[in-house]
């Protein structure tokens, strides 16, 4: 079975055993905060989380990270998740047309694209991708583009930049934009195409370098948020409480970045 074959094959398992299983957990508390969102968004989840925390003591934020399109699936199967950050819109439409959103969309910021390569490859850090039919990886990694919004935005800026087939054979697909970082964080892969504020941490600063792929080649990726039906106080105040800190902001901040 071929890596994409078996990737698909994992994801399909995972969404299977999620819905058979989600009524399993732990009923929620009244306070608790139950959301699922783009892999890409944890850092910037993650920082608000802690944030949260400071504005509401007695709160717990459950987030749930995976592909947007894996998402989509549990919460049409019946996924008990009261708000969705997506990397893409259109993985709402589909939530709009069951009648699952209650409140927004709130665009929370612009995912950008960068070319990252791991600490010690030969692999030109050119914005043109260029470089990349030039001086090719051994493994290049992407987000698969069937689930997930980042490995469409890849997809589309190295046909753009005419090096797509020359590297059909090195592409390596995760599930994620998170999973496809976490390639070239392990040394899996020598370059990845990622989003800037997925790579914009610690981890990514020390073993690698990163530039910033010409907006020419692709547009970025509107980063949204939506309040599901049946969300409870908690949920609402977590919501508004993002949107008061990202609406109209670009995810991640507005650095460089390494080069």
């Amino acid at each position: 079975m071929s890596f994409v074959r078996r990737e698909r094959f994992r994801r399909w398992l995972a969404v299977t055993v999620f819905v058979h299983s989600w009524w399993l957990f732990a009923p929620a508390q009244a306070g608790t905060v139950t959301a699922a969102a783009a892999s890409s968004l944890r850092p910037v989840l993650e920082r608000l989380r802690q944030d949260y925390r400071q504005h509401a003591r007695d709160a717990e934020v459950r987030l749930v990270y995976a592909a947007s399109g894996t998402l989509v699936q549990q919460i049409r199967h019946g996924a008990p998740y009261a708000l969705f950050f997506s990397a893409a819109p259109e993985f709402l439409r589909p939530l709009a047309r069951d009648g699952r959103i209650c409140q927004g969309p709130v665009l929370i910021g612009e995912g950008y694209l960068v070319l990252y390569v791991s600490k010690g490859a030969k692999v030109p850090l050119d914005p043109s991708l260029m470089g990349l039919k030039r001086s090719p990886p051994h493994r290049l990694a992407i987000a698969d583009p069937t689930v997930a919004p980042f490995g469409r935005v890849a997809r589309h800026a190295l046909e753009k930049a005419g090096v797509w087939q020359a590297l059909r054979g090195r592409l390596v697909y995760g599930e994620s934009a998170a999973k496809a970082a976490q390639m070239a964080l392990s040394g899996a892969v020598e370059a990845a195409l990622l989003p800037r504020h997925l790579v914009q941490s610690a981890p990514f600063e020390r073993r690698g370098r990163w530039v910033a792929v010409k907006r020419s080649l692709y547009r970025p990726t509107p980063l949204s948020m939506v309040l599901l039906c049946g969300a409870g106080a908690a949920d609402r105040d977590f919501y508004i409480f993002v949107r008061d800190r990202l609406a109209g902001r670009e995810a991640g901040g507005t650095g460089t970045g390494p080069r």
